[in-house]
This record gives C-alpha cells, structure tokens and sequence, in this order.
C-alpha cells in the first residue's frame, strides 16, 4: 500500500475540495453516461473508469465517485458494485450491472 504524504494531501485539498463541489463530478458526468449507453447498446455489461489523472488525492476521488454512482443511479442506471482498486490506489472504477 502507498502511504500518501500529508504535506501533499493538504496542498491539494482546498483546490481539490472546489473541484469536487464545482465541476467535479460534472466533468466526467455526460462522457460517463455517453459511454454507458454506448456499452449498453453493444452488450456490455459493465463500465471501468479510470480517474488517476485527475490529480485529486484518492479519498476525494472515492467522494466524486460516490457522487457519480448517485446521479447515474437517479438516472435510472443500475450500478450494483461501484469499487475502488485498494491495491494500485491509482485505479478507479464504477461497475455497471445490467439488470
């Protein structure tokens, strides 16, 4: 496990914590739900997205992803195991179940 050093987490955590709230999750939304459907469309039945260039540190990545789960499930998408790569803690994902 990669131990992130603290100095580094709070330099980045007010412009992070903005980006969250501002155009965090709204910035990936509409690709995500494009790429969704496409998927869905050509029988596949789940959706690995991979967020590590963002430059959030991963607690606030795992938020925004939450976040998505919530809008793409009020959206009628059936998510059933959104999770986070614990290993790399670089990768991560939200798995789409097609019911």
């Amino acid at each position: 496990m990669i131990r992130l050093n603290i100095e580094t987490i709070k330099r980045n955590t007010t412009e992070a914590v903005e980006r969250l709230y501002i155009s965090g999750v709204e910035q990936y939304y509409d690709g995500i739900r494009d790429e969704i459907i496409d998927k869905s469309q050509n029988g596949f039945n789940y959706l690995q997205v991979d967020f590590k260039d963002t430059g959030y540190p991963p607690t606030l990545e795992i938020r925004i992803i939450n976040q998505l789960v919530e809008i793409l499930r009020a959206d009628g998408f059936n998510i059933q195991n959104p999770r986070v790569d614990d290993e790399t803690r670089t990768f991560y994902y939200i798995i789409i179940h097609w019911s």
